[in-house]
């Protein structure tokens, strides 16, 4: 009995030896929305792009605010090539448009504008001369329909609207 059951376990051990795992093959986590890179590389490349050699980083310009005194958020959106540069430029434009979707993971659901406010808009950003600074972008009118933790979803999508890069980011927004 103690052979039969010693060899199912290392049968199963086995089969499980063979499955990949979204926590050991990094390529399969990113698709699952894991992001298994070191704290360095993330440092370095904040939001990656693997397909598109692209890193970005995501920083406030007015943090929002939910609850009784709704505050937009405005963020810059900023794209450089993961080998050619890094957090402080040169910045490149993505070849392929840029979507982002609001999403609270707690509640399943998305954001609701409040008291019929358009949806968020991403503009490319202009200098103090209003010359576009290529790769950098001002997303504003960042609504979030109530406090708690929202994720930032960022998309790259091709001509046919199919994405071919995404990456998430994780908020925390206060009333």
């Amino acid at each position: 009995m103690l052979k039969k059951n010693l060899s199912v376990g290392l049968f199963a051990l086995f089969i499980l030896g063979c499955i990949t795992s979204p926590l050991l093959d990094h390529e399969d986590a990113q698709a699952q929305g894991i992001d298994a890179r070191t704290e360095e590389e993330k440092k370095d490349c904040p939001m990656l792009f693997e397909k598109q050699g692209l890193c970005a980083s995501l920083e406030w310009v007015n943090k929002p605010t939910a609850g009784e005194q709704v505050n937009p958020g405005i963020f810059l959106l900023r794209f450089w090539q993961k080998a050619a540069g890094n957090a402080q430029g040169p910045y490149t434009k993505p070849t392929e448009n840029i979507s982002i979707r609001l999403y609270m993971p707690e509640h399943g659901h998305g954001v609701k504008n409040p008291k019929g406010m358009s949806p968020l808009t991403i503009n490319e950003e202009k200098d103090a001369n209003n010359v576009t600074v290529e790769g950098v972008y001002r997303v504003t009118s960042v609504y979030f329909s109530m406090s708690g933790n929202w994720d930032i979803e960022v998309y790259l999508k091709n001509e046919k609207k199919e994405t071919v890069g995404e990456f998430k980011v994780s908020v925390h927004v206060e009333d």
